[in-house]
């Protein structure tokens, strides 16, 4: 964890063992969304919501790496 906050990451996730169950409920919550036309006047409305640039590619940092004694 102390590595996470000294690199600056968004998000601290502690156990590789939960990644799958992660990136499933990811695709539960992405499959929820409506199959329909967007609507532009909405959407024009909520920028705030659609994007940050904090989730942008470049701000992004690799995948941390386990300590040595831990590997």
């Amino acid at each position: 964890m102390l590595a996470g906050i000294r690199r600056g990451d968004m998000f601290i996730l502690t156990h590789p063992e939960f990644r799958s169950g992660v990136a499933e409920r990811h695709a539960t919550i992405e499959a929820a969304f409506p199959d329909e036309p967007i609507d532009r006047t909405r959407e024009a409305a909520i920028p705030f919501l659609l994007a940050s640039p904090v989730y942008d590619p470049e701000h992004r940092l690799a995948s941390p790496t386990a300590p040595a004694a831990l590997r």
